[in-house]
């Protein structure tokens, strides 16, 4: 059963050409960018009058680099207004989460819009620190470069 809230999130993912799956309240589905590969996931909670935005980092943090990883995450956090990245310490997934309470009478989809490109392009903005420190610390240096078959959806 759906609501409000998940039918503007529905036609906001539309309005965008979001091509998605759906499993209960969440929508699920990739955003392809010349960084990486994101897998979103958005929450469309007619009950709790809320929706979140969840997008996963394509590579798992190795065990040996978890640590250091939840100090980065501490910084970032530190300066993010808005949502949080967050480490699941069992499998090493990355993510950055944005919630918003919403009200089915005043949601409308350049909202859900809103909220899906602030915690995207967040993940982008971080998103070349956050490979550094996972996989070699600052002292790596090395650059990223779109490839040339990437393309943006």
């Amino acid at each position: 059963m759906t609501g409000r809230i998940f039918d503007i999130a529905e036609t906001a993912l539309k309005g965008l050409d979001i091509h998605y799956e759906t499993r209960e309240m969440m929508f699920v589905f990739t955003v392809t960018d010349d960084l990486a590969d994101f897998r979103v996931g958005l929450i469309a909670d007619d009950d709790l009058d809320r929706i979140m935005v969840c997008v996963c980092i394509p590579s798992k943090v190795p065990q040996a680099n978890r640590d250091r990883m939840c100090t980065l995450i501490n910084e970032l956090n530190y300066e993010t207004a808005v949502g949080a990245f967050s480490i699941n310490p069992e499998n090493g997934e990355l993510a950055f989460r944005l919630a918003n309470n919403v009200s089915s009478e005043t949601i409308d989809a350049e909202l859900v819009q809103t909220c899906l490109f602030q915690a995207i392009y967040r993940v982008r903005d971080c998103y070349e620190k956050i490979m550094r420190e996972m996989y070699g610390g600052p002292q790596m240096n090395f650059t990223f470069v779109p490839s040339k078959d990437s393309k943006r959806s």
